[in-house]
């Protein structure tokens, strides 16, 4: 009886032990303004709600509201497809995170927005435009960030980082 209340004990000091010591956690939560994801979600708004994600300091995490969209590339003489693409149709924004001994995080993030030129045509030229952004930000703040649409458009992100 000793024994396993011993074992018990030796890993539950362990646990706390590793727990204690491990990176902090955010919730990554994100609003698009300003870009129609309509070829992504079937449903037109300028305002979107993208998923959240939760990353622990030093991690990547990725935020995606997209639909996979296969494309042939090129062809050989005889009109066979010999090369096809794959474009992801929406919003895709891989993001890193550290968080600063002061308590703030320092993010990398790559904004990938992607549309079809005319959704209607099967032989729609892709167009893509990603922004890539580096900064500061305090937990808990939203930050606001403009970033490149095809077409040469702007969108605007409003991103907020939550201790969790």
């Amino acid at each position: 009886m000793l024994i396993r209340l011993t074992v018990a004990v030796s890993v539950f000091m362990a646990i706390c032990a590793a727990s204690a010591f491990a990176e902090p956690r955010f919730e990554i939560t994100a609003r698009l303004n300003g870009y129609d994801l309509v070829q992504a979600t079937g449903s037109s708004s300028k305002e979107t709600d993208l998923p959240s994600v939760t990353v622990a300091s030093g991690s990547e995490g990725l935020i995606q509201l997209a639909r996979e969209f296969r494309y042939p590339k090129e062809y050989n003489k005889k009109g066979r497809v010999t090369l096809a693409r794959i474009a992801y149709l929406g919003i895709r924004l891989p993001i890193y995170i550290r968080q600063t001994e002061d308590a703030n995080l320092t993010f990398l993030l790559r904004a990938e927005l992607c549309e079809r030129l005319d959704p209607n045509d099967p032989s729609s030229a892709v167009s893509k435009t990603t922004s890539s952004v580096q900064g500061i930000a305090t937990p808990g703040k939203l930050r606001t960030i403009i970033i490149g649409a095809p077409g040469g458009k702007k969108a605007s992100l409003e991103i907020t980082f939550t201790a969790r």
